[in-house]
């Protein structure tokens, strides 16, 4: 399974037999390739993948009984749009999962460059889902938990990584590009200013 193409959708399809699912792209080849995914485990009937706009939910309300929300909040142009949206697809008292980047304090210097050509490169946003926005959104936060030391130095992992199979990106990817790359996540790994949290609320 890829990242970003249903991954979580399906892994929570196949360890939770009675879920049905609905996951959500704007990326027609990410869709495709997660509808392929689930006829491959055998759980197209229960994982059911479409276009849409997370900021304009083409939903009924109180559809859902839970909604998970895995970094990508950090890519919506309008997040405190995106969670309104969310809050009207859930039933009462059920709940949003948000795992995703967020804003640990303002950045300066040589840590705001950094952020900024992060954001500039994986195409996001500062930053997702703190509580005063959720609690405009309609939701109580029951858990805000910061996880920035388990999760932040998987950028240091990512940038090794991409190191020992540089080769294989020859001829895909300009060589001084993919360096600039390897090098940007390795210092975004350490930034401080940016940090990563796992958020649990409730709509009221």
């Amino acid at each position: 399974m890829r990242p970003g193409a249903g991954t979580a959708s399906l892994r929570l399809a196949t360890t939770q037999h009675e879920t049905v699912v609905t996951g959500t792209s704007v990326n027609h080849g990410q869709i495709d390739i997660a509808r392929v995914c689930a006829r491959q485990l055998s759980v197209a009937d229960r994982v059911h993948f479409r276009y849409a706009d997370a900021m304009n939910m083409p939903f009924g309300p109180g559809m859902f009984d839970g909604v998970f929300a895995i970094e990508s909040l950090i890519h919506m142009p309008d997040q405190d749009r995106a969670l309104h949206e969310i809050g009207t697809v859930l039933r009462p008292d059920a709940r949003l999962v948000i795992a995703d980047i967020i804003d640990r304090h303002p950045a300066s210097g040589p840590e705001k460059e950094i952020i900024e050509n992060f954001c500039a490169v994986t195409r996001c946003r500062t930053i997702a889902a703190p509580p005063d926005r959720l609690d405009r959104a309609g939701f109580e936060v029951l858990e805000f938990d910061a996880i920035s030391a388990n999760v932040m130095r998987a950028f240091a992992v990512l940038s090794d990584r991409m190191r020992e199979v540089r080769a294989d990106f020859v001829g895909r990817i300009v060589p001084a590009h993919f360096d600039q790359l390897v090098e940007l996540f390795g210092r975004f790994s350490g930034v401080t200013a940016a940090g990563y949290v796992l958020a649990v609320a409730q709509r009221r």
